[in-house]
């Protein structure tokens, strides 16, 4: 495989595939800032493919992440099986995001590769209406700053699950901080808990979202979570994936007027890796 230089050939990529298909079947979706981070880091993100889609791999610590760029279910089986890859040891990760059926279809095609389902996740949602938040900022939390980024890290690696949740590595936290996405609750001492979040003109993303286990019961998740849906309250839309089997998780969220909506996202595993030959 060929390792991934710029931004603009990510870019490129998608764009290659695009101008040859009717529709597109990807799991590719681009975080701009993530994106130059994995480039950053020689030889963490590689890409192959022809005709029939692109292949891009991004090397974690143990495993590797697979997203492919391609026309449909059949182009996706002959991009994965066309001759341009062997199988060797390691352990390689999928996401299939889409409605359930589609979903469904995508892993079978996985699967006769030797994928077997992880996780699933599911996609809730919050339409923010005039008059319906009566939530307010809390003097408790603020944001994070640089020197909190070794902790979020350490809590990120403790408490979330590698394959399903990708986490965050040391810098992506560094470059969230510096971007202002991540509220926390702390003392003198440590972080108690914190939110990571994206905030756009008309939607916002719930990331990351965590209580630090030595202060649960202190109401720090109740308050994050207050404090950020209020300081979105004039954003249209606001979203979160969730775990299918989270139901302390759901039951909060849908407490807070989430709702869930018709979007999974299924992680698959092999014990394999392609490669180039």
């Amino acid at each position: 495989m060929n390792p991934v230089h710029s931004l603009g050939e990510v870019y490129a990529l998608v764009q290659s595939v695009k101008s040859k298909c009717n529709t597109l079947l990807t799991n590719l979706f681009i975080d701009t800032e993530k994106t130059k981070i994995w480039i950053a880091e020689e030889k963490m993100l590689w890409f192959d493919g022809g005709k029939n889609g692109i292949l891009l791999l991004r090397k974690d610590n143990d495993f590797d992440y697979i997203y492919y760029i391609t026309e449909n279910i059949h182009s996706l089986y002959l991009l994965l099986t066309g001759g341009s890859f062997i199988l060797a040891k390691g352990t390689c990760v999928v996401d299939i995001v889409g409605r359930l059926a589609d979903v469904n279809q995508i892993a079978a095609v996985f699967g006769k590769l030797g994928f077997f389902r992880h996780d699933m996740l599911q996609r809730y949602t919050k339409t923010n209406k005039a008059g319906s938040n009566d939530y307010g900022l809390n003097s408790e939390v603020e944001l994070a700053i640089p020197e909190d980024c070794k902790t979020i890290s350490e809590m990120l690696q403790n408490n979330f699950d590698p394959f399903t949740d990708q986490i965050n590595n040391e810098k992506e936290v560094e470059a969230l901080i510096r971007a202002g996405k991540v509220i926390k609750i702390a003392d003198n001492v440590t972080v108690r808990g914190f939110l990571i979040r994206t905030i756009l003109p008309q939607m916002s993303v719930l990331n990351n979202f965590l209580v630090n286990p030595l202060f649960r019961g202190e109401k720090i998740g109740s308050k994050l979570l207050k404090h950020y849906i209020f300081e979105t309250k004039y954003i249209k839309r606001l979203l979160l994936w969730v775990r299918t089997d989270n139901e302390n998780a759901i039951d909060i969220y849908e407490r807070h007027g989430y709702q869930a909506d018709c979007l999974f996202d299924l992680i698959m595993i092999n014990n394999v890796l392609y490669e180039k030959n």
